[in-house]
């Protein structure tokens, strides 16, 4: 497993080794089935469907690589409770810590049936991981609202990823009930308020059901040093 906390990604951020070529791909194993060379590092890559240009995070090594990573957070330099704006258009810095967006989440796991990834290092850097199959994002009107639901088929090993499983994300501004996002500080997909399994977008460093955490890896509550959310295409892209 690659280190979460090792700065190759922050040293290769001004040797962006994306290309035209690159540019023409859908997403990180599009990049690495063209070139099995391909290392680790930052790519920008144009979406199948609005053909947008954006910049990735590239994980080569994990698993086989050609994953696509979403969410990165290690040093709580970036802020995670944001506004549903925030969280649908990405924010952060794909040199560091950010969050992709689900609005090109959503086209790029679209493109072929996923799996999902969920890696975290504890305080003591000791590390864990989840794997899961059939990964999806749908949108459904809830409440007259649009909510992004999660969706995946069988995870391995911990308890996280499958009690996301089926939720909506909650955000301070978007909520399907009440609103725990902004009881508990932290946009995430919550089932049971406050008495979740993990907690990735919860405040960095902090202790307690608002805080940062995965209690199947970590304590009980126990802040996390670092984690990361990716996902890659099994099949397909049409």
């Amino acid at each position: 497993m690659v280190d979460l906390l090792d700065q190759l990604y922050l040293d290769q951020a001004d040797g962006l080794p994306g290309s035209t070529y690159y540019r023409n791909r859908v997403d990180c194993k599009d990049i690495l089935g063209d070139n099995r060379a391909a290392s680790s590092g930052i790519y920008e890559i144009k979406t199948w469907k609005s053909k947008s240009k954006i910049k990735v995070l590239c994980d080569m090594e994990t698993s086989g690589g050609g994953w696509t990573v979403f969410h990165n957070r290690f040093d709580g330099s970036v802020d995670f409770y944001r506004n549903f704006t925030d969280y649908e258009n990405g924010f952060g810095d794909i040199a560091g810590e950010f969050w992709l967006g689900f609005k090109y989440m959503q086209e790029m796991v679209k493109a072929g049936q996923s799996q999902l990834l969920l890696q975290v290092t504890a305080k003591d850097r000791s590390t864990g991981h989840e794997l899961a199959g059939d990964f999806s994002l749908r949108s459904e009107n809830l409440y007259y609202e649009d909510q992004i639901l999660f969706s995946l088929g069988i995870a391995t090993r911990y308890r996280c990823l499958l009690g996301l499983s089926g939720a909506a994300f909650t955000t301070m501004d978007r909520d399907v009930e009440i609103n725990c996002a902004e009881q508990m500080r932290s946009p995430w997909w919550y089932r049971n308020c406050g008495d979740e399994i993990c907690n990735l977008h919860g405040k960095y460093g902090e202790n307690g059901p608002a805080g940062y955490y995965h209690q199947g890896i970590a304590g009980y509550y126990e802040p996390l040093k670092a984690s990361r959310m990716m996902f890659r295409r099994k099949h397909g892209y049409f």
